[in-house]
């Protein structure tokens, strides 16, 4: 299987079940109650490494301050212009797992060719259900929001103007 197609397999159907639709190539949306979970694959340009990113569009937000971001597009908005991203390796290292962070640079690194596919996409899978799906769960409210921004390690993975939005600078 071609490396995109192995990842596809392993977070397509699980993001889709779980109300995620796909856009934009690698990344999906879920549209939540007062937020907006993005997923999205970034391949490296130097490896066969691949990154997931995973961020929150805050509803009701105001970025029109923010020059680059006044032609956002806030249904849609692309990971890298959210005010809560973060990798999810660090999600996992945040959970305390040692086990799973040993595993997770090899899961989407497609050099590392000891891991059949399979194998690949039922840990990745465990992975997002374990962890992921959990975190973005959390983020799904503004009180869940207000949450983890007066917390730590999360604020430190938000932007200055969503902290201020919730209340916790």
């Amino acid at each position: 299987m071609s490396q995109d197609s192995v990842l596809t397999a392993a977070f397509g159907p699980i993001l889709k079940q779980n109300g995620f639709k796909k856009k934009r190539g690698d990344t999906w949306y879920k549209d939540m109650p007062e937020s907006i979970a993005i997923i999205n694959l970034q391949k490296s340009d130097y490896s066969n490494k691949w990154y997931v990113n995973v961020a929150i569009w805050i509803k009701g937000l105001d970025v029109s301050s923010i020059v680059p971001l006044k032609k956002l597009d806030i249904e849609k908005p692309a990971e890298n212009h959210c005010p809560f991203k973060i990798r999810w390796e660090r999600i996992i290292e945040r959970n305390f797992d040692e086990a799973d962070v040993k595993n997770i640079v090899s899961l989407t690194d497609m050099d590392e060719k000891t891991i059949p596919d399979n194998e690949r996409i039922d840990a990745i899978r465990r992975m997002i259900y374990k962890h992921i799906l959990p975190f973005l769960e959390k983020s799904a409210t503004i009180n869940g929001l207000k949450k983890m921004a007066a917390t730590e390690p999360w604020s430190c993975y938000m932007w200055g103007i969503a902290k201020d939005f919730l209340g916790s600078k």
